[in-house]
């Protein structure tokens, strides 16, 4: 442990010394004087006459309540642990810098500056030592084991020594392979990599999801799906956000109850803490979001990242995208792009393959930003700008991304599914002369002032409008339930091939129950808009339908069985046809 040096002087020069005999504002100096700062005025019989608690402090009954950073029988001295500073008691470590990968620490009543968590001083500074003991399963007293997990120093992978297991019936059950340890602090440590090695030998995909797909990684106080099933060995490496770095240590353990777990063995392999600065970003960053460095995003279709721009350019009923990554902070926070785009394109945003909302182009340059989901708080989540609307080949349609940034964001705490003010929240595409935008016109609202117009102009028009959502815990007898409010005027149906029932020009409910045994877990909303006319000629008026309150919600129509398969494919329960395009378990490794 290095100490800081300098502090004596500090402390010897403080300026927050007693004050008691000396004139305080407003009093006569000494004991016997009017009341200064802490005084009540004199009054007879009040235990506070004779008592001066300075500036920094409070008299109740007779004793001194000292402001924060402040002690002594009358507030003028610092507390422990802080130090004077131009006439203030501040912490001492807020005063005085650490070097790279070190921590401040005031234990001991004086700052001092020590490694960070992970990291050791042999004589050159602090450089990494890591985090995770044994990270090849040789030493099973390493390991904290539980629910039939095992770990088998000589049953390693070819090249590697030990492995850790869970097999059969036990995978079905409340297992757990853990190692406790303490994570450094962000900002001491830089962004920080997982890496570890899986296998499951699964017999057969027929029936209940795999039970090796519900499998949950915690890091600190960060969670993530863990391995999914693989027939052979893969290396993983997942970027841990800012929720990551704190007490809990590593822990691999099973996710909900169930699943398809008689024939399969999962095993796990060399597991690995690193930093990875110039791989995976830092809290509150989009990984080069000036568009600079071209391996840092993946393109697909015709787009390119070069020059400090990204480029998408579909074409004729074509489609792009530019994949990459943010750390999202756990404080609220949203996405700024700034962005030229074709007037009436519109940009869709996922986030670890769930909508996040729409960017439309206006023909100029122009700033856009879309609240980053409570889910996303703390992790670090793929980002994919996607052409959502794809262009005829009468008007091909571009869009250039000049930035990207994550932004603090108060107005982003609450965010309910059913607001359509700019898109916010929901992921639009519209087809083959198909249009979804927020409408005000209240011929078009059900309640509140807004809600999401389909609009088409040709026989084939098309459309689908995504959000994400948490399911939540059955309570009271009710489960949980996707429901939301539609209008059609005839020429509009909603939903898939068993189309919602409808009477033209009349509000219409629709309830879809979903699975109580994914409570907790990320539900991909998609409500799909078509025309009925059977061809794709321009319609003598256009085609109209509109959605308003949409939520993921308790509904005592539910009771916890879902109208819908794993899949997402539309099921035979009392709540009608199924909107759920896929029920993903929370959120895939990156």
């Amino acid at each position: 442990m290095r100490r800081l040096g300098g502090l004596v002087l500090l402390v010897a020069v403080a300026a927050c010394g007693d004050t008691m005999g000396e004139a305080a504002p407003g009093g006569n100096a000494g004991h016997g004087g009017n009341a200064g700062y802490g005084g009540s005025g004199g009054h007879a019989g009040d235990p506070c006459a004779t008592v001066d608690c300075g500036p920094h402090g409070t008299c109740n009954d007779g004793t001194c309540s000292c402001d924060e950073g402040w002690a002594g029988a009358h507030c003028g001295d610092c507390a422990p642990h802080d130090l004077a500073h131009e006439g203030s008691c501040v912490p001492g470590c807020a005063l005085h810098g650490c070097d790279a990968h070190e921590i401040c620490d005031e234990a001991t009543g004086l700052p001092a500056c020590s490694c960070a968590p992970g990291f050791a001083d042999h004589g050159e500074g602090c450089t990494w030592v890591g985090l995770v003991h044994d990270g090849e399963f040789t030493d099973p007293a390493a390991w904290h084991v539980a629910g039939g997990a095992t770990v088998d120093p000589a049953g390693g992978r070819e090249g590697h020594a030990g492995e850790a297991r869970v097999a059969g019936a036990d995978l079905c059950g409340a297992w757990s392979i853990g190692q406790p340890f303490t994570l450094p602090p962000i900002d001491a440590s830089g962004p920080l990599l997982l890496r570890y090695a899986s296998r499951t030998t699964l017999q057969t995909v027929d029936g209940p999801v795999p039970a090796s797909a519900t499998a949950r990684i915690t890091v600190g106080e960060e969670t993530l799906l863990g391995p999914w099933p693989h027939c052979g060995w893969t290396e993983h490496a997942v970027c841990l956000g800012e929720s990551a770095h704190a007490a809990g240590g590593l822990t691999f353990a099973s996710g909900r109850p169930g699943g398809n777990c008689s024939d399969e063995t999962l095993q796990i392999d060399s597991v690995s803490i690193e930093p990875a600065p110039h791989l995976c970003p830092g809290p509150g960053t989009v990984r080069d979001g000036s568009f600079d460095d071209p391996g840092a995003w993946l393109p697909t279709g015709p787009a390119a990242v070069a020059g400090g721009t990204a480029s998408l350019m579909p074409g004729c009923d074509g489609f792009a995208s530019v994949e990459g990554s943010l750390s999202a902070p756990v404080a609220p926070a949203s996405l700024e792009l700034t962005f030229t785009g074709s007037a009436g394109a519109l940009l869709g945003v996922e986030l670890d393959g769930f909508a996040a909302g729409t960017v439309r182009g206006t023909g100029s340059a122009a700033t856009a930003r879309i609240c980053l989901p409570a889910w996303a708080a703390g992790h670090v989540v793929s980002l994919d700008l996607q052409l959502a609307d794809r262009a005829d080949c009468t008007a091909p349609q571009t869009f250039s991304i000049e930035s990207a940034a994550v932004i603090p964001d108060a107005t982003c705490a609450r965010r309910s599914l059913e607001t359509f003010e700019d898109e916010a929240g929901w992921l639009l595409v519209a087809e083959r002369g198909g249009s979804l935008a927020r409408t005000t016109d209240p011929q078009r609202v059900r309640t509140g002032s807004e809600a999401l117009a389909f609009d088409a102009s040709a026989g084939c028009g098309t459309g689908v409008a995504r959000a994400t959502a948490t399911i939540p815990t059955m309570h009271g007898g009710a489960g949980p339930a996707l429901r939301y409010w539609y209008r059609t005027d005839g020429a509009v149906a909603l939903g898939g091939p068993g189309r919602l029932p409808w009477e033209a020009g009349v509000w219409a409910e629709q309830v879809t129950c979903l699975d109580a045994h994914h409570a907790g877990e990320l539900v991909d909303v998609a409500i799909s808009f078509h025309t009925t006319a059977g061809h794709c000629d321009a319609l003598a008026s256009p085609a109209q339908a509109s959605l308003d309150d949409v939520e993921v919600t308790l509904d005592p129509r539910c009771d916890g069985t879902p109208d819908i398969g794993e899949q997402g494919q539309p099921g035979t329960g009392g709540g009608g046809t199924s909107q759920l395009i896929c029920m993903d378990p929370q959120r895939p490794p990156l």
